[in-house]
């Protein structure tokens, strides 16, 4: 598991669709508007995040990988 702090993610209030990139990365779109707000990614993660499941006040995020790791970003 990692964790991995400050990152440029603050959901609170707005609705976002979370899903995984062909870069390993964990992409962020508006709900609404469809507005790309954010790409989460680390070195450790080393495939493409198929399950991404995130706090109750969207304040972190939780992306786990087929090879069994699981990623947590926190703003």
């Amino acid at each position: 598991m990692a964790f991995l702090s400050g990152c440029e993610l603050d959901c609170t209030g707005a609705d976002a669709i979370l899903c995984g990139g062909m870069e390993r990365t964990c992409e962020v779109f508006s709900a609404s508007t469809g507005e790309h707000l954010a790409s989460l990614s680390s070195s450790l993660m080393t495939a493409v995040p198929s399950r991404i499941a995130t706090h109750v006040r969207g304040r972190a995020v939780a992306c786990a990988t087929g090879s069994g790791h699981v990623h947590i970003f926190e703003a």
